[in-house]
């Protein structure tokens, strides 16, 4: 049958046949009736009216919330035949059809009703897939919406004759009860198993068949030997739902109750009183307690489980886009690295092309100024004098452009031999001093404690640094003297530092100094000819070799240049 039904929910709802709208409500009003016979079987008021648990009104519920209000008639018609012997035990036939009719009628409100805060306040994608679904399915659909058919229905059966005035409010209580309970047990189960797909193993069904045996027959023991312990059953249920989910969890509260109501109603348990109002109340409670919270825990698992799958989606979503970022991050570094290579290249060339011509321009002015080609005036030999000199400068150029590209794509090798930093410090102040002595200034060497004897380092690229370094110092110092000191830093670094009693470097303009052919000028009135990459060379090459270089101007007057290189590893036989 639910196999049947569900395919009904596939049905196309803009083309619906007449055949089709027939066989579904012949259903849905055949299931109505049936379980309404098992139900008044159990109907304990308002002359054997009503029953303690009303199976009709969930199955009612379940058929027009999923199929819509084309089946409320289903609803109604299944009302009235159960009700039809109200025409034999009412006042006059007339009264008892009308009672019927009004209760027929009453059921459509209800599940109407229903339905509309169902699909009004539940979220999309299922009712039962969320706690707020289940809660809003609980306490509107169900409890609030079996408001109107127990107001009709109690007021119908009191107006027939069939119920005295006085038990109104115990016949209200009940019927509500009673309509509340179906629409909890039964509703949940066929809108799960009909509206949502199962997949499990066959080693799953059986265990869960072999659970819900077993919840029953606690149940059953339960319930014969009248034992106050009817809780364990919502543990059970609480650990099916927990375990295999909302639909054996559904299954388990039809069969348990359905178990429940028959051993009450055979005198049997702790809810068996003498008192049958009595009885019915316990048990509905019992049914309530035991279905609420089952249904919400299967909705929380739910919940969990459909957290838990776009996670792992996004998890792999987001794997996705990082190795595809990956690839294209580094195919981009591949074809920048290619670029680089190709501008290193390209400027090697060029500059080799630049300086065949500038040895020959300087070469023909030397001769010039030399008279080589016939005596010269004054002003012509300074004219020659002047383009050596610029010769000169832009072969000095070219070289930092070519020592720049090359160490921005590593292409310069360091050639690593062991030295030691007194001699190295030493010849660098004796190749210099001629220029101090130019302009006034004084160069000294100083030495601290903790400078290491041996170092390993390139010879060649130091010497750059350093040269570049005090050439800078001498450049922008007018007066006071320039220090090269070297010192140990740490028990495996070594450094040298520059100071001079310059002008300084202006507030701010320190961050500037190691960028590509960036000159800063402590004054803006200063001018001092230079390329502005000696700095900016300076620092790919201790970075290179493994150090740090460091600028500061202490209280705006002088600057110092500090340079951190490792020690590194020196050969026993250098020792």
């Amino acid at each position: 049958m639910l196999p049947m039904i569900a395919r009904l929910t596939h049905w196309n709802t803009s083309s619906f046949s007449l055949p089709q709208w027939l066989l579904l409500n012949f259903l849905v009003c055949a299931a109505y009736v049936l379980s309404g016979i098992f139900g008044m079987n159990y109907a304990v008021l308002g002359g054997d009216t009503v029953t303690a648990m009303w199976p009709p009104s969930g199955i009612a519920l379940a058929a027009v919330i999923i199929f819509g209000p084309r089946v409320l008639p289903a609803a109604t018609l299944g009302s009235i035949v159960i009700n039809w012997r109200l025409l034999g035990v009412a006042p006059t036939p007339l009264a008892g059809f009308l009672a019927a009719t009004t209760i027929g009628i009453g059921v459509a409100l209800q599940v109407g009703v229903g339905r509309y805060f169902v699909r009004r306040y539940c979220p999309s994608g299922g009712i039962f897939t969320t706690t707020r679904g289940v809660l809003v399915f609980i306490f509107l659909g169900a409890l609030l919406a079996c408001v109107v058919n127990a107001t009709i229905g109690a007021t119908a059966l009191t107006l027939a004759g069939l119920s005295d005035i006085s038990g109104y409010p115990m016949l209200w209580l009940t019927w509500y009860l009673g309509d509340a309970s179906g629409m909890l047990i039964f509703a949940p189960f066929f809108i799960i198993w009909i509206t949502h797909s199962i997949s499990s193993t066959r080693r799953q069904t059986i265990e869960s068949l072999l659970v819900v045996a077993g919840l029953l027959l606690v149940t059953y023991i339960t319930f014969s030997n009248s034992m106050p312990v009817a809780f364990v059953i919502i543990a059970i249920l609480g650990l099916i739902a927990f375990r295999y989910g909302r639909h054996a969890a559904s299954a388990s509260i039809v069969l348990t109750s359905i178990l429940t109501v028959y051993l009450t109603g055979q005198g049997l348990g702790s809810f068996a009183r003498a008192d049958l109002n009595e009885s019915v109340l316990l048990l509905q409670s019992f049914i309530a307690t035991t279905t609420i919270p089952v249904l919400l825990l299967a909705a929380a698992i739910r919940e969990r489980e459909a957290f838990a799958a776009r996670l792992e989606e996004s998890n792999h979503t987001l794997e996705a886009k990082v190795l595809e970022r990956t690839g294209q991050l580094s195919a981009a570094l591949e074809a920048a690295e290619s670029a680089s290579r190709t501008k290193a290249l390209y400027i090697a060339y060029m500059a080799h092309e630049f300086r065949t011509p500038l040895v020959a321009i300087a070469g023909y002015s030397d001769l010039l100024a030399e008279g080589a080609y016939g005596d010269m005036l004054d002003s012509q030999t300074t004219a020659a004098t002047r383009i050596t000199d610029s010769a000169q400068r832009l072969h000095r150029l070219i070289s930092s452009t070519i020592d720049l590209a090359r160490t921005e794509v590593s292409a310069l090798e360091l050639n690593l031999v062991t030295l030691k930093p007194r001699v190295f410090v030493k010849e660098i102040v004796s190749e210099l001093e001629s220029i101090a002595r130019s302009k006034g200034l004084k160069l000294k060497a100083q030495f601290t404690p903790g400078l290491p004897e041996l170092v390993r380092a390139d010879t060649l690229r130091l010497q750059q640094v350093a040269i570049n370094l005090v050439g800078n110092a001498l450049k922008f110092t007018e007066d006071g003297e320039v220090i090269l000191e070297a010192g140990g830093s740490g028990e495996h670094d070594w450094y040298f530092r520059v100071s001079d009693t310059g002008p300084g470097i202006p507030d701010g303009k320190i961050p500037l100094l190691f960028e590509n052919f960036r000159q800063v000028h402590p004054s803006p009135e200063y001018t001092a000819e230079g390329s502005g990459l000696g700095l900016a060379i300076s620092r790919q090459l201790v970075t290179l070799m493994g150090g740090t270089i460091h600028a500061e101007s202490p209280s705006g007057k002088g600057a110092v240049f500090t340079v951190t290189l490792p020690v590194g590893e020196i050969p026993q036989e250098s020792k």
